[in-house]
């Protein structure tokens, strides 16, 4: 195949990095248990096509990419322990962070 020929899917855009951190915090305030880490993608997917009305938005790898390489850039910058929770990690003001597009 040529991948030359294959359209590169779009960037995540400021809003919707945004509205996905803010996703991310809310699935995780609302765990019962503060060690139980884990994100539901397939909710955050479904719930970014309803808030930007898109029938096809960006998939459930490049989602958690951006998530993944975000929460290591956080950590670097904040100089937040690696063991530290998503939640705390999450609370160090990520809603700051200048994302670019």
């Amino acid at each position: 195949l040529d991948k030359s020929s294959r359209s590169q899917p779009d960037a995540l855009t400021k809003e919707e990095k945004e509205s996905i951190i803010k996703k991310i915090r809310s699935q995780l305030e609302s765990k019962q248990n503060p060690n139980d880490d884990k994100i539901s993608w397939k909710i955050i997917i479904a719930e970014l096509r309803v808030e930007f009305k898109k029938d096809k938005v960006h998939s459930e790898n490049k989602v958690k990419n951006f998530w993944h390489n975000t929460k290591k850039q956080i950590l670097a910058k904040k100089n937040i322990p690696p063991d530290a929770s998503p939640l705390e990690i999450l609370c160090e003001k990520t809603l700051e962070y200048n994302f670019q597009d």
